[in-house]
């Protein structure tokens, strides 16, 4: 068994470098597609989004605020139209993304220490532009009221800390972990990469079988097997899992280097991972090749199986937040317990104990795709003696 195990991993490497659409799916489309993707987000932080000011005070605080908004990395004035031009024109014409009308009195009713309000509309079409521009609204606010307060109770002849402590009753002391750049490289690129990955593995793995029944070329892997079901799945699992994880170390080692993100996790860790998540999805896509042995249809089935794992795995939006029939689809991916995993390990930098769950999780997954895959072969090759048949 020995020796024919290490002459089916032979054939399935050999077979997977040598033929153009093997070699191009794993090694070329992954090497293209993870430095497109890169540099699509390599600016990583959003800066100066456009904004408009509609001033109707025209005073020394108004003109302030303006000063104030475009100081801040986030934003950018980029035009002070007429105080008749309505916002909803600014915006739909898309010279901005937001826009910030000072209303009349506002210095006036400030310096008197009324309330006044500070009307911003934004372009919420896009909720990153929208919740930027509000969290940079909201502190720009906060800092003028605050400061305009402090001018009043100085007048009042009342001592900094004491003026402090009126304006500030509760002073929070926040720190953002694991992501404090709030870096939107260091945010998609790995959860983009990964998923690709994954998807790239299975669809391999899901023509792993009925390629051979295809070709016709069945019955000899199963003769360099020794006729032996378990050395000819082992064998193509094992040569499928040394060339994707080439495609791993290229992950780690090349496109996170070049595109700065930072891995704070253990590497082996990481790697444990990343081998139990490659076998899972190895195993599912082989089930599929040894079950249904038309390419076109198992190929269909992969996708349609692996096509939502980015938005289900709560990447882009929390599984508890789901519904219960779309929380229940995104436990069956096994992308969503390797993302969850993968977060504790390179971002969060925890002990590998802590994700035991996901790594039981993704075992399951194996031990159902590699019954599933024994099984249809034995059916393939002992009931109907060849898969061709079918």
């Amino acid at each position: 068994m020995k020796f024919s195990l290490f002459s089916v991993i032979k054939y399935e490497i050999k077979r997977l470098v040598t033929f153009p659409s093997s070699r191009n799916l794993l090694i070329f489309i992954p090497l293209i597609t993870f430095f497109f993707l890169g540099f699509i987000y390599i600016n990583g932080v959003l800066r100066d989004i456009p904004i408009a000011v509609i001033d109707r005070d025209n005073t020394q605080m108004s003109r302030l605020v303006t000063r104030y908004l475009d100081a801040t990395s986030m934003m950018k004035v980029v035009a002070q139209p007429d105080s008749r031009t309505t916002p909803e024109e600014i915006l739909n014409k898309e010279k901005a993304y937001g826009v910030v009308v000072i209303p009349k009195d506002f210095q006036k009713k400030i310096l008197t220490g009324r309330s006044t309000p500070l009307p911003a509309f934004i372009n919420a079409s896009s909720i990153l532009h929208g919740n930027m521009l509000y969290a940079t609204l909201s502190s720009v606010a906060v800092t003028i009221s605050s400061g305009a307060l402090l001018q009043r109770f100085k007048e009042q002849g009342k001592s900094f800390d004491q003026s402090m402590a009126m304006v500030l009753p509760i002073d929070v002391h926040w720190r953002p972990l694991y992501n404090p750049w709030y870096n939107y490289l260091y945010y998609l690129l790995p959860g983009l990469t990964t998923v690709l990955f994954f998807m790239i593995v299975f669809f391999v793995a899901a023509r792993s079988l009925n390629y051979e029944c295809k070709e016709g070329d069945f019955q000899t892997l199963l003769n360099k097997a020794g006729n032996n079901i378990l050395t000819l799945v082992i064998g193509k699992a094992t040569g499928i899992y040394i060339m994707s994880m080439t495609v791993y170390l290229l992950i780690m080692g090349i496109i996170f280097p070049f595109f700065g993100i930072p891995v704070f996790g253990n590497f082996w860790h990481i790697t444990l991972l990343f081998s139990v998540t490659v076998f899972a999805n190895i195993f599912l896509g082989m089930a599929i090749s040894a079950v249904v042995t038309n390419q076109v249809i198992a190929m269909d089935l992969s996708f349609f199986y692996n096509s939502p794992a980015f938005v289900f795995s709560g990447f882009t939006f929390p599984v508890f937040g789901m519904p219960a029939f779309n929380a229940f689809y995104a436990h069956l991916i096994p992308y969503t317990y390797f993302l969850t995993g993968f977060i504790k390990l390179y971002q969060m930098k925890t002990p590998f104990h802590y994700v035991f769950p996901e790594i039981k999780s993704l075992l399951v997954f194996i031990v159902i795709g590699f019954v599933f895959t024994l099984g249809g072969l034995y059916f393939h090759v002992y009931k109907l003696k060849s898969c061709e048949k079918l």
